[in-house]
């Protein structure tokens, strides 16, 4: 793990190391799954060697859908992507799994309608929600630069027209807009899903009083899911903001 120190003297270097792993498809498999040949995170999740159907909520350039296609090559992947710069760029890296794949150039929402997304110097860190001064603070070299005007969908609104009924896995990576996308799709995550892993981000969050993870975990549990896994743990130092935690991603499955 990179340290703050590191990320300041050299502010775009945590990014470009990262997003260089994700292009190359080179993220170091899990070590309890070696054997299983899982990419990237899903040999952080329960092993399961009949998934048919995974949700990417927060494609991006697709390297982590490639990733689900590439450990479980039996499975298609229905993905979301609002961004139409990186929608595009999402569908030609895409393109050679052919009918494996289901695209959806929208956001996932607690709203049907439209709204301006924020679009930042890292395609990554794009968001629906704005950049807070925590983020800004820990990622100097990530700045709003323009808008873009999104679709937005609630996920229970839309089941009927995705091409499956269940889906072994959604992964939820949509940069601090995490609460609105289950809040959208409460029935769907209810009653459709087996294992979700989620990105939360502190950072993300506009103070320490309002820290998102509460809420996240309230609604999985709502929903009936029990914590499995935490991984990717991202630290600072203690001196430079009021907490060490900054993000991490969590496995949530499905109680049976």
């Amino acid at each position: 793990m990179i340290s703050f120190q590191a990320k300041e003297l050299i502010p775009p270097i945590y990014f470009r190391i990262k997003n260089y792993l994700l292009k190359k498809g080179v993220f170091p498999k899990s070590k309890s799954n070696l054997e299983k040949n899982l990419l990237f995170p899903y040999g952080e999740i329960p092993f399961k060697n009949d998934i048919k159907w995974v949700l990417d909520i927060g494609a991006n350039i697709g390297k982590l859908t490639e990733n689900a296609l590439l450990s479980y090559p039996n499975a298609n992947v229905v993905c979301f992507e609002p961004v139409m710069a990186t929608y595009e760029i999402l569908s030609k890296n895409l393109a050679k799994y052919g009918n494996r794949v289901y695209l959806n150039n929208l956001a996932l929402a607690d709203i049907n309608g439209s709204s301006e997304i924020h679009l930042t110097d890292f395609h990554g860190a794009n968001s629906l929600a704005k950049q807070t001064e925590f983020h800004k603070t820990l990622n100097p070299s990530i700045r709003e630069k323009s808008t873009e005007t999104v679709i937005l969908k609630r996920l229970d609104d839309l089941r009927d027209e995705l091409p499956s009924r269940f889906f072994d896995i959604v992964k939820i990576d949509v940069e601090g807009f995490e609460v609105n996308v289950l809040k959208g799709g409460l029935d769907f995550f209810k009653t459709s899903v087996d294992t979700i892993i989620i990105e939360i981000s502190l950072m993300r969050d506009i103070s320490v009083r309002e820290q998102s993870i509460f809420e996240i975990f309230s609604l999985l549990n709502y929903c009936g899911f029990y914590l499995y896994n935490i991984f990717d743990l991202n630290h600072i130092e203690s001196s430079v903001g009021p907490f060490k935690l900054v993000q991490m991603d969590c496995v949530f499955k499905k109680s049976k």
